[in-house]
């Protein structure tokens, strides 16, 4: 039967499908759940909190496959963007799809990341939600986790979206929102992002590929540092270039801010989180990263950005509509190794 060599080709499937092995081999065939949708409420006098929603699971497994074997290929699609345009009532996450991988010798599941809560009662929490879980693999890992937002009246607080999960280790979790004031996290890369906190506005950055984002009690923070231990920096490494693409990730987290749009994550990294603004968006997530929470301020509308493959989006609260971005979808990656 022969052993693994150091050959390398990759074949890429983000739609479902069915795929027949054409020469036999050592394979690695890795599979990403969908993310979730973060929750969005729309509160005109009190505002709300919401959570993000849950990165989806990922597993992997590398098996020798017999030419004329079909493998069926089952990709889930991101849990749909929401929106809050009538006072007071909130609308939850949604769900992202199971991705699954099947055939002679393999069975693959890799699960979509739960969508994000919404409240308005006053010390009540959205609770954080889970990313989704794998199995069937060498390595089975799930998608990061939201933090809980907890709402305080006449304020905001929301949490970011989970990270996709990864061949290393699970998704990063996003940071836990909290305090009398307007605060909102970052999405989740392969690091969580930081915690925003205290009786002043704050929002924390994206997590990255190299690190965590700080927690925060006064400031816009940083992102997540990048594989080479820098933040805010655009990785040069392109995505598409590597034959496994759920290695070849290297880029920071976004950075927050308190008195605007926040910066989207690079390769792998989540965005910030946007915080203390009338029409703040947060931006998207970077591939596999989670995007952050939104809290807004004004009477104008408040949007968390898309996330990035396999991650979860922010929650959105504010006096107007409140928007949040889609989760990202599933993929799975067949590559022979051998």
């Amino acid at each position: 039967m022969g052993g693994k060599s150091g050959a390398h080709s990759a074949l890429f499937f983000p739609i479902s499908g069915t795929f027949t092995v054409l020469v036999s081999g050592w394979y690695r065939v890795s599979a990403l759940g969908a993310g979730a949708s973060g929750a969005a409420i729309k509160q005109t006098t009190n505002f709300g909190a919401a959570s993000g929603g849950g990165g989806g699971g990922f597993c992997e497994k590398e098996v020798y496959l017999v030419a004329g074997t079909v493998l069926t290929n089952t990709i889930g699609a991101g849990g749909a963007g929401v929106t809050s345009s009538v006072s007071g009532t909130g609308v939850s996450g949604n769900t992202g799809g199971n991705t699954t991988v099947t055939g002679t010798g393999i069975s693959l599941a890799a699960n979509g990341g739960v969508g994000g809560n919404w409240t308005i009662t006053n010390g009540g929490t959205a609770a954080g939600v889970a990313g989704g879980t794998a199995t069937g693999g060498d390595i089975n890992h799930a998608g990061g986790a939201s933090g809980t937002a907890t709402h305080t009246n006449t304020y905001s607080n929301c949490t970011g979206g989970g990270g996709a999960g990864t061949p290393v280790a699970a998704g990063g979790a996003s940071g836990d929102a909290n305090g009398a004031n307007f605060h909102a996290t970052g999405g989740g890369g392969r690091y969580a992002s930081g915690s925003a906190t205290s009786a002043l506005s704050s929002a924390s950055g994206g997590g990255g590929v190299g690190g965590a984002s700080a927690d925060v009690t006064s400031t816009a923070g940083d992102g997540g540092v990048n594989q080479s231990g820098t933040s805010g920096v655009v990785t040069t490494v392109v995505y598409w270039a590597e034959s496994d693409p759920f290695r070849s990730p290297s880029g920071s987290g976004g950075r927050a801010s308190i008195s605007g749009n926040s910066t989207v994550g690079t390769i792998g990294g989540g965005s910030g989180g946007a915080a203390f603004a009338a029409n703040i968006s947060s931006a998207a997530g970077g591939i596999f990263g989670g995007s952050g929470g939104a809290a807004g301020s004004g009477s104008t509308g408040v949007t968390s950005g898309a996330a990035g493959l396999g991650a979860g989006s922010g929650g959105a609260a504010g006096a107007a509509a409140a928007v949040t971005g889609l989760g990202g979808n599933g993929l799975v990656v067949i590559e022979r190794i051998g």
